[in-house]
């Protein structure tokens, strides 16, 4: 595999590196002590600056006509958090050539509260133990070991957006290591000042009992284990198809830049697919940009949980080192991500982004029952994916590219479910699931929203939406089982706001380039499980995501225009974001567009929850929709050229000889018996085998 792998100069898309890193923040400090004598400063966010569409053109232009004369430009941008004068700043540093970096801009944005930062939560953990109002309301408790009282930050959303304030949910481990969440504390609000760090507010609403100690729920991870397993070995012994150069991956016709930042996690740049030697475009970048989970219990403390996962914490600041064999199976590649910490320290999570290929089943397969010829195709996809832990929740997101020309964006749920307690004799009411003693899991969703920057064939597409119908009473439908579909093409913002129906999908086209069937070349959005949002529209929850009243919105591409809710969520008040920034009806025909669609799903939690959430899957897919002349999938290799042939599960050896082959051997013999209609060597070579 490793001859495979090359280290390439920076790209202008590239990860920033850990030098320079420290180059920004170097003058970003320097700016901050010299200019505004702000030595409280913590930096929320620092990453790339992503360069303008002309100058990555420009360069790759540059580059291809002389690979050993240019620079690309990069640069920094850092939002930084002056705790002092509580206000924020938005940075941008140049950071070449070396030894001469310099800002190039240094904005003051009021009336915003950053993210939040890790070192908030821990200092705010500390205030929480120490505090003498709440240690007198947790010892009214009967808690009096204030090591085991586990605390979780939210955000104040409904908090003065001039005050960065913080509400901490409080749990009780039952011994160190036990599963806080199976024992909260309820009935204590706590407002925290977190610039300050200091205790806004105690008071004690009411008293539920704590939940007593549950042997499932406080050891999850000493339960006892099943046996029978055997182990599963994913090999790959003449290496792996795919090839790494530096952030670029090349494989099976397709190629990407792997990104990532603190915000969104993993970023794809530039994926294409080459066809008949001809590289074309399909997305010039793509990325999870932002995760709203709202709860839909009205009682104390579940009506205050509302997170914007993305933009109040960070998919990518939450994101794991991954394991082999656990994480990920096969022949693996690993991209590190380099992030900073709030004190500006260069932060390396080390394989952070996982890439391998895996089997898929069948591709294609048909028989002819005249002749009895048939033909099959194996198919397999690369998988580029991460992991991230956002306080009691881990979500897994993966982008899929298949053999067939198919792209797929999924995000994998599991966990730790967020609890309240309840008292004895009482029941959710449908406002949860009890999933034990004295425990409920509050009803909530998941909405994730991606950002499609598309490119097909060229800068300038357009969106059209498909529907499929019955014919009118009055229309000729003789036999009344006729139905059809019919194309609508969006021209402004206000027409592309949308949400799911019955057969419905989206086409992103180029209306310029066209197959040999005279279709314009195109892409099909395919929407997966799309729940809407059941708070009311006045709820301070869906005012600050107001985007998620349409599963699909398109903008005219704005540099500007990153993330769905606005820049700035935390006790959010700005009226930016999708909903705002569509309000100008601009046109959005044969243009540079950029397509926002929301997935997800509806949590009506189950006791088979608890725990650890096994895996909850939801998706989406894009599949090329007249994009090329015919399937790209024909030229596959047959089974067999590029992989041994599938093992024969053999009787076992203490089978008496006189007893008939187990069905599941029959089975696998007579497939493969047939796997080549007319390669009788592979017959007769299998029949020598069994």
């Amino acid at each position: 595999m490793h001859e495979e792998i090359q280290m390439a100069a920076a790209h202008p898309l590239d990860i920033l590196s850990d030098d320079e890193i420290k180059r920004a923040v170097t003058v970003i400090r320097f700016h901050f002590t010299q200019t505004l004598r702000a030595p409280e400063t913590r930096f929320c966010q620092l990453g790339l600056n992503e360069p303008s569409k002309q100058q990555v053109a420009e360069y790759e232009q540059a580059k291809e006509a002389d690979p050993n004369g240019v620079d690309c430009e990069r640069q920094a941008f850092a939002i930084v958090l002056d705790r002092m004068a509580e206000t924020t700043f938005e940075v941008v540093v140049s950071l070449n050539p070396v030894g001469f970096e310099r800002i190039l801009s240094c904005i003051h944005i009021p009336g915003v509260q950053p993210n939040l930062l890790q070192e908030e939560y821990a200092m705010c953990e500390e205030l929480i133990r120490t505090d003498p109002k709440v240690v007198a309301a947790l010892r009214r408790r009967g808690i009096t070991d204030l090591s085991l009282v586990m605390i979780d930050v939210w955000t104040g959303f409904l908090s003065d957006p001039k005050k960065r304030t913080g509400h901490p949910l409080l749990y009780l481990r039952s011994f160190k290591d036990a599963n806080g969440y199976s024992r909260p504390i309820e009935g204590i609000q706590i407002d925290v000042d977190l610039n300050k760090m200091k205790i806004i507010e105690v008071r004690e609403l009411f008293h539920v009992p704590i939940p007593p100690p549950d042997s499932i729920g406080d050891n999850w991870r000493n339960l006892p284990e099943r046996s029978g397993l055997k182990p599963l070995s994913i090999v790959q012994p003449e290496g792996v198809s795919y090839k790494v150069n530096g952030h670029h991956v090349s494989w099976q016709n397709w190629e990407f830049r792997v990104g990532f930042n603190q915000w969104e996690g993993l970023v794809l740049y530039q994926i294409s697919y080459e066809d008949k030697g001809k590289k074309r475009p399909i997305l010039y970048r793509a990325s999870v940009a932002e995760m709203v989970v709202p709860y839909g219990d009205p009682r104390h403390p579940n009506y205050l949980k509302n997170a914007f996962d993305a933009g109040e914490d960070g998919l990518g600041r939450n994101a794991h080192s991954l394991e082999l064999g656990c994480d990920c199976l096969g022949s693996i590649y690993y991209f590190d991500a380099h992030l900073c910490d709030s004190k500006g320290n260069p932060m390396v999570i080390k394989k952070a982004i996982c890439l391998h290929e895996e089997d898929y089943g069948l591709l294609w397969k048909h028989k002819d029952w005249r002749s009895g010829v048939w033909e099959a195709r194996r198919s397999r996809r690369l998988v580029v994916s991460f992991f991230t832990t956002v306080a009691n929740y881990d979500y897994g997101f993966f982008w899929y590219f298949s053999l067939d020309g198919t792209i797929k964006a999924e995000a994998k749920l599991t966990g730790v479910l967020s609890t309240s307690a309840i008292r004895d004799g009482e029941r959710p009411q449908g406002y949860g699931t009890m999933i034990g003693p004295n425990l409920y899991a509050p009803i909530h969703q998941h909405f994730f929203t991606v950002r499609l920057d598309f490119q097909v064939d060229g800068v300038n597409n357009s969106v059209q939406e498909v529907n499929v119908k019955r014919p009118d009473p009055n229309e000729h439908n003789p036999y009344k089982s006729a139905f059809y579909y019919t194309t609508s093409t969006f021209y402004t913002e206000e027409q592309a706001q949308r949400n799911i129906s019955a057969a419905r999908f989206w086409r992103i086209i180029n209306p310029s380039t066209f197959n040999r069937n005279g279709e314009p070349c195109g892409w099909r959005l395919i929407p997966g499980p799309t729940p809407i949002p059941f708070a009311l529209p006045e709820s301070k929850v869906i005012q600050r995501a107001n985007y998620l009243k349409n599963s699909l919105w398109v903008t005219p591409f704005d540099p500007k225009e990153k993330y769905p809710g606005g820049d700035y969520l935390v006790q959010k008040e700005l009226n930016d974001g999708l909903a705002e920034w569509t309000q100008a009806n601009r046109n959005i025909y044969n243009t540079d567009i950029v397509v926002w669609y929301t997935f997800g799903i509806t949590h009506v939690v189950r006791a088979e929850d608890w725990p650890v959430m096994p895996m909850e899957y939801c998706s989406f897919s894009l599949k090329p929709d007249n994009f090329f002349d015919y399937s790209p999938a024909m030229d596959v290799p047959k089974p067999g050229k590029t992989a041994e042939c599938c093992q024969v599960n053999m009787p076992p050896l203490n089978t008496p000889q006189d007893q008939p082959i187990p069905a599941t051997v029959a089975a696998t013999s007579d497939n493969n018996n047939h796997h080549h209609h007319h390669e009788e060597t592979n017959k007769t070579s299998l029949q020598a085998k069994l």
